[in-house]
């Protein structure tokens, strides 16, 4: 995604720039000063003009009043125009989305390399300080060269599982933690655990959150970061657990759209400074970005894995199913069995009925198969009227026993249908028994529940000798 053009937005915007920027400076320490200066620095924010720099820098350093100013307060007041660029973002273009994003990070690059060049010009007169303020620059244009690295990382990962791993492994590599942990937004509306490491790795299903409830959940509630550098003197922390005393945070956004909120907590007091909460806050940015990308790629697959009427799998799906059970199980010691389901006279009862409701007898039967059956086993719609099962571990001994239960469940069933009884025919093959290849055993089950249709319906048979011979 393209960035926008920040320096054109400054060349014919500057009249704007200049007088938000002159109030937001009249409101820091030696603001007045460099109010002076705006026409300059704007100047040399968009050219990254360095000889101008150093004419600034020069220039301020001299005049009396001045030589008492320390670099960091010059520093600072180039970083605040990131500031008012995100304040014309939101009044003139409207809500930050992820282009907006990029920008803003463009921007901050080039003003660590302007301060960092200003330090240099500041080294002679200023060893000291200049020293510490390039320690703390270097590492903060490592941590930048980092995170570039690592957003580029989570922006390929699709997979969310991977990618909420892979964020918790970054982040240890950005920040010490004790425990790390990312809580996302669930269709009840609470936070639920998606991703722990650390100390608090547990069972992640048993951990939820209500909007309001504990640290996480004030940060939902009140979609900012929180940060505690001493938890014991604070009444939000409803968990104790370890050896935590310090956690940070921070509210996960797609667009304005709240997500859910990554912790990261620490075993010692106050552990993270601004400069780490800062890095962290840019990160955070980044994974909502990458967990929303993650998410809606699950919701196509997901959708595309479905039949659209019945909301069971489809036939694609069936078979790569199929093709997955025998990769893992290339020795065949764990049995699967197969089932071709047919409801039977269907064209008859649909015709008689209308096709609203031969459509909410199929949608009734995907549900009532895919209720019946254990969350390993697949349940598809291959057809107009025909289903497919696949269940694993059940082998040739067991598989006439579980046909009669599915004949029976839609047998059973008190549908109302004017003067038909809906039954189906089932036909059923075993892996590896009855063969080891899927085209071969979809053809047996198949072949096997037209021998049930020629016997009389409303039964199942099992691949034999006896199918080969009909």
């Amino acid at each position: 995604m393209k960035s926008i053009e920040w320096r054109e937005i400054i060349q014919q915007n500057k009249s704007y720039f200049i007088s938000k920027y002159g109030e937001l400076l009249k409101d820091k320490q030696y603001g007045q000063i460099f109010s002076k200066h705006i026409g300059k620095i704007l100047e040399i924010i968009e050219k990254q003009d360095e000889r101008k720099l150093e004419d600034l820098v020069e220039e301020v350093s001299e005049i009396p009043p001045y030589k008492n100013i320390k670099v960091s307060s010059l520093q600072e007041c180039f970083l605040d125009f990131k500031e008012i660029f995100a304040l014309y973002l939101k009044e003139k273009i409207g809500k930050i989305d992820f282009s907006k994003e990029l920008t803003l990070k463009e921007i901050e690059n080039v003003l660590f390399r302007l301060i960092f060049k200003m330090s240099d010009f500041y080294f002679a007169s200023h060893e000291k300080i200049i020293i510490e303020q390039k320690s703390v620059l270097d590492r903060k244009i490592q941590e930048l060269s980092m995170l570039l690295v690592i957003s580029s990382a989570m922006n390929k990962m699709l997979d969310l599982d991977k990618l909420l791993n892979l964020i918790a492994d970054e982040v240890l590599s950005l920040v010490n933690y004790y425990s790390f942990s990312i809580m996302l937004l669930n269709e009840e509306g609470e936070l639920e655990l998606k991703v722990i490491s650390g100390y608090r790795e547990k069972k992640i299903s048993q951990i939820k959150f209500k909007i309001g409830q504990g640290v996480a959940g004030w940060v939902a509630q009140n979609k900012k970061p929180l940060y505690i550098p001493v938890i014991s003197k604070d009444e939000r922390f409803i968990e104790p657990y370890g050896e935590v005393k310090c956690i940070f945070a921070i509210p996960l956004f797609a667009g304005e759209r709240f997500i859910g909120v990554l912790n990261v907590d620490s075993d010692k007091i106050n552990a993270f400074p601004k400069e780490d909460r800062d890095i962290l806050e840019l990160l955070s940015l980044q994974a909502a970005v990458s967990i929303t990308n993650a998410r809606l790629y699950e919701e196509i697959k997901r959708k595309n894995q479905l039949d659209p009427l019945t909301q069971i799998y489809n036939n694609n799906y069936f078979e790569d199913f199929f093709d997955q059970e025998m990769k893992k199980n290339r020795r065949g010691e764990i049995p699967f069995s197969l089932f071709i389901i047919n409801i039977d006279n269907f064209c008859k009862i649909s015709n008689q009925s209308g096709f609203q409701q031969s459509d909410e007898i199929l949608k009734k039967i995907g549900d009532l198969l895919k209720k019946n059956m254990r969350k390993i086993d697949c349940v598809a719609r291959l057809g107009e009227d025909e289903f497919g099962i696949i269940q694993i571990g059940v082998n040739g001994k067991e598989i006439e026993r579980e046909g009669l239960k599915i004949k029976k469940i839609i047998e059973e069933y008190p549908w109302e249908i004017k003067g038909e009884k809906l039954t189906c025919s089932i036909g059923c093959t075993a892996y590896p028994e009855k063969g080891r290849e899927k085209e071969k055993l979809i053809a047996q089950a198949r072949s096997a529940m037209v021998l049930a249709k020629k016997k009389g319906k409303n039964r199942v048979c099992f691949y034999s000798e006896e199918t080969k011979k009909h």
